[in-house]
């Protein structure tokens, strides 16, 4: 409460929002946080090399505890926010952070396991922490599958590419704190109506219609979207310079250089 105060009392003496957030994640304020971003914080370039920066940078300390909730939904957030975010030692897009139970959608054929075929992310873990482990039922198994290259999150609502972590835009005004082109990360389904899931905005959460939704930008300086087409430009194992792909989402490691500025693209099977 009393950092919550103080925030709100610089902000009412013009203090910007953006430059107070790193200190509120640095001391793991999530509450503190949350309110600035409410109430305007941008997150660009320079305020994602403040959380990201030093031996122990400010996102470090929220995801220095996986098992705090509150600490954990903030870092995902956050990392949805900016690509420098998500390519982050450490950090992982909620699009990629399985956990289990999550159902997902095979996008490599092993064995009995054919693209296309649902799986379940089993209790245990699979010993390589990019791999998660995956059951695909009787008759088919449990193999450990990369995250992103080799599964995905299975969608949302039939007919819509939703799927959890998804960065995405409204098309029109949710209401009067959510007005159109707001951008928010898809964080489950509404259950009722069916088409609805929720969305979780700088103003809270709302559960808007799949519809009313558009893919948001995946890297800082590009319109490149999940779903875009797109055509290398240059050659890579089997792909070659000019075939097409599919902007599946964004980069699913940080261990490769340039990490924030890289896309998961899917070329197809023969690629």
């Amino acid at each position: 409460g009393r950092h919550y105060d103080l925030a709100s009392l610089l902000l009412e003496r013009g203090a910007d929002p953006s430059l107070a957030l790193p200190s509120a994640v640095k001391n793991c304020e999530v509450d503190v946080a949350r309110y600035l971003l409410e109430k305007g914080a941008v997150i660009d370039d320079d305020v994602a090399k403040q959380l990201t920066h030093g031996n122990f940078a400010p996102l470090d300390s929220l995801l220095a505890d996986p098992s705090d909730t509150k600490r954990m939904d903030l870092a995902r957030d956050l990392v949805g926010m900016h690509p420098i975010l998500h390519a982050h030692e450490g950090a992982r897009p909620l699009v990629y952070d399985f956990k289990a139970g999550d159902l997902v959608v095979a996008k490599v054929s092993f064995k009995s396991v054919q693209v296309g075929d649902l799986g379940t992310v089993a209790e245990k873990p699979a010993r390589d922490p990019s791999r998660v482990a995956v059951d695909f039922g009787p008759g088919k198994g449990i193999y450990n599958y990369g995250r992103g290259q080799m599964c995905v999150r299975a969608p949302l609502v039939p007919g819509f590419e939703l799927v959890i972590g998804d960065q995405v835009t409204c098309l029109e005004k949710v209401d009067a704190a959510i007005p159109s082109h707001s951008r928010g990360t898809v964080i489950r389904h509404a259950n009722e109506p069916p088409t609805e899931v929720i969305v979780r905005f700088k103003a809270g959460e709302r559960s808007v219609d799949a519809s009313r939704l558009a893919h948001a930008p995946l890297t800082t300086g590009s319109l490149m979207a999940k779903g875009d087409r797109v055509v290398a430009g240059v050659a890579f194992e089997q792909v070659r310079i000019g075939d097409t792909g599919m902007i599946v989402g964004p980069g699913s490691t940080s261990a490769l250089d340039n990490a924030a500025r890289r896309l998961l693209v899917d070329f197809g099977q023969q690629r």
